[in-house]
């Protein structure tokens, strides 16, 4: 997802170990980026020239997936605790009040 101008700032990501039926997906939102206004090094998510319609994360942007994908396997520890599975998971990067950083 994204807006005019604007790197994409949102991702879905779908987790599946080999003895799962389907997958666990999470949603992430990444702070928002001005393509004209910010280095290449600031950003998260490029276009992949390799590729058409295609992007592909910078180092940042893997650094923010890693840290997306351990906030989500220490919710899902503390789900487990008491036998549940979080249904909906966004894990907020963007700097908004709820981002728990």
């Amino acid at each position: 997802m994204g807006m005019a101008g604007f790197d994409p700032f949102s991702v879905e990501i779908s987790l599946q170990s080999a003895n799962e039926a389907e997958p666990h997906c999470f949603s992430v939102l990444l702070p928002k980026r001005k393509k004209s206004e910010a280095l290449i090094e600031e950003r998260f998510i490029i276009p992949d020239g390799r590729l058409c319609n295609s992007y592909r994360f910078t180092a940042p942007g893997e650094a923010k997936l890693a840290e997306a994908v351990h906030r989500y396997h220490a919710t899902v520890k503390l789900y487990e605790k008491i036998g549940r599975r979080p249904n909906r998971f966004v894990v907020r990067l963007d700097g908004h009040p709820s981002d728990m950083s």
